[in-house]
């Protein structure tokens, strides 16, 4: 009645908030996108002012007489004229030129042979873009382009190249004009802009060629397909989610008209989510405080009206587990009552009859100890510890039946029918029954994990390999350190291979030492346990298996076992 009452209750709760986390997950991610989208905008509003000036900047050297003039000069006129004109024209240049930060440099290249570079880097532009330039229609392109300078360094560049005509003669060429932008300066307008460690922003060219990006590394290479596909030609801007190494990412584009370019913002969405996080633990609290409320009211239900059958329950329970001490306090004489005494008889008779086992049991235990004197072996100690452990269930001496018990269990699994493989599920169990009888003597001092992946509970090791490397935790680890500590053992599957990782965080020792003890043993047999169990694992699979010792000292030590994974019987 309590389980039915709480899914009730816990049922409408988890579908109102779950259902309202969904809505507002949606709505949230809506207004995030568009207010991203208007970030994206806003960058791109400004790279177009930007391209738009350096239009009206070649439109201005266009209109400029003296550069008209000096391009008209024939190439024969004196050198020394030539170098007068040229020294006006980088003036006149360079004074457009301070005000424009963006603008790495302007090339002019005449059809007469005459040359105006602001840089001086001599430019030798691509007869292909000639071409390309001189039969388009208005004499004007945009592209990327890479430009060594004067000390051989190189700068990535956006470029505007387009033909120079005689103001007074249209359809007189004067020369190829390139202004360069220097690409640095463009992905520093979106450099503050990004979200989180994983966002980025790129401008490609139609080609979907990276030609702009804060990671350099990257110009010049395809961006992923998974990026552009769902991108439209129809819209000027847009978003839509892509799904990116099992992550989730937010794309926001737009197109640049005036070049064919598009710039493109990618954001994780989580980063872009982040007051979502809120909402939910919101909503967490709300249906937990509910549940706790609902909770009270079910346990006051249950302790007045369940309560004396939750008696009965438990006790029976402790029957179960062969505890016949037991009785039920009765009071009325109600169903409930009439039931008490009921079991109060049986409990008592239950203990008369196992007192009586009891007795013949040791009674046989003892003769056969007799006739077992002068052959002590492994069915003997078993028999003996058997006996020992009755005999502590006679007495009540349950935490004494308790350690004999997981000693017998230790026995037996350390001789394992004298195979010298066994089971993982073996070796874990072998290790408990260990760790019930350490935990005793040193009465919680250490504090024991163990973590088994349900993969590896078959397969065939080495027996005796965990137990000695955890007895040595204890006693050249936790106990040296002389304080409480912690043991931690995790068997896990790597590849063709299973580890055993066993962690202490006690007084350490040398690394390097304690390694070289894996190839020798001291003359005090200091290290004999674990070089024999590095031996007998090596023995039987190869050299690549066996023992690695991490250790700092003072601040604990990580055993690793490596064996082969291999499904099967000890």
């Amino acid at each position: 009645m309590a389980i039915f009452s709480l899914v009730l209750i816990i049922v409408p709760l988890l579908t109102v908030g779950s259902i309202s986390y969904v809505k507002s997950s949606e709505i949230l991610q809506n207004k995030v996108s568009l207010s991203n989208l208007n970030t994206v905008r806003q960058i791109a509003n400004s790279i177009e002012l930007i391209l738009q000036d350096v239009n009206d900047t070649s439109l201005h050297l266009l209109q400029n007489e003296q550069i008209r003039d000096f391009l008209k000069l024939s190439e024969n006129e004196p050198r020394e004229n030539i170098h007068k004109y040229n020294i006006k024209i980088q003036q006149t240049v360079m004074y457009l030129l301070n005000s424009k930060k963006y603008i790495h440099s302007v090339y002019i290249k005449g059809f007469n042979g005459i040359t105006i570079d602001s840089k001086g880097i001599n430019y030798q532009m691509d007869e292909s873009i000639k071409k390309q330039i001189i039969e388009l229609r208005g004499g004007r392109l945009w592209i990327s382009d890479e430009i060594v300078n004067y000390d051989n360094t190189t700068t990535n560049v956006f470029s505007l190249v387009r033909i120079m005509n005689d103001i007074n003669n249209i359809s007189n060429k004067l020369a190829i004009m390139k202004i360069n932008i220097d690409e640095g300066q463009i992905s520093n307008i979106y450099k503050d802009k990004i979200i989180g460690e994983k966002g980025d922003f790129f401008i490609i060219d139609a080609q979907g060629k990276i030609i702009s990006a804060l990671n350099k590394d990257v110009l010049g290479n395809l961006l992923q397909n998974e990026l552009v596909n769902n991108m439209t030609d129809t819209a000027k801007d847009g978003y839509y989610k892509v799904k990116l190494n099992d992550q989730d990412f937010l794309v926001t584009y737009y197109h640049i008209d005036v070049t064919g370019w598009t710039l493109i913002n990618l954001v994780p969405l989580e980063e872009l989510l982040k007051e979502n996080i809120v909402i939910q633990r919101v909503m967490l609290l709300g249906i937990i405080t509910s549940f706790i409320i609902c909770l009270i009211f079910v346990i006051i239900f249950t302790i007045k009206v369940l309560g004396p059958l939750k008696q009965v329950r438990i006790l029976m329970g402790s029957l179960e587990n062969e505890d016949f001490d037991v009785s039920i306090d009765i009071s009325g004489n109600d169903e409930i009552a009439l039931l008490g005494s009921s079991f109060n008889k049986m409990s008592k008779r239950l203990k008369e009859l196992m007192n009586v086992v009891y007795v013949a049991q040791i009674k046989q235990k003892e003769a056969e100890l007799k006739a077992l004197q002068a052959q002590i072996n492994p069915h003997f100690l078993y028999n003996t510890l058997d006996t020992i452990y009755w005999m502590g269930r006679m007495e009540n001496a349950f935490e004494t039946s308790r350690l004999v018990e997981a000693l017998s269990k230790l026995f037996r699994l350390s001789l394992n029918k004298g195979s010298e493989f066994t089971t993982v599920k073996n070796e874990v169990e072998h290790l408990k029954n260990y760790i019930i009888i350490q935990q005793k003597r040193y009465e919680g001092m250490i504090d024991f994990s163990i973590n088994v992946s349900e993969e590896t509970l078959d397969c065939r090791v080495v027996k005796l390999v965990i137990q000695p490397l955890v007895e040595n935790a204890i006693y050249h680890g936790i106990e040296k350190k002389g304080e409480s500590g912690k043991i931690d053992v995790s068997i896990r599957r790597h590849g063709d291979k299973l580890l055993y990782i066993i962690t202490d965080d006690g007084n350490g020792a040398d690394e390097k030492e304690i390694n070289e003890l894996l190839q020798k043993v001291e003359d005090n047999n200091r290290g004999f346990g674990i070089k024999n169990v590095n031996d007998r694992i090596k023995l039987y699979f190869g050299e690549e298996y066996g023992l690695k010792f991490y250790t700092i000292p003072s601040m604990g030590t990580k055993v690793v076992v490596t064996q082969p994974y291999v499904k099967g019987e000890g």
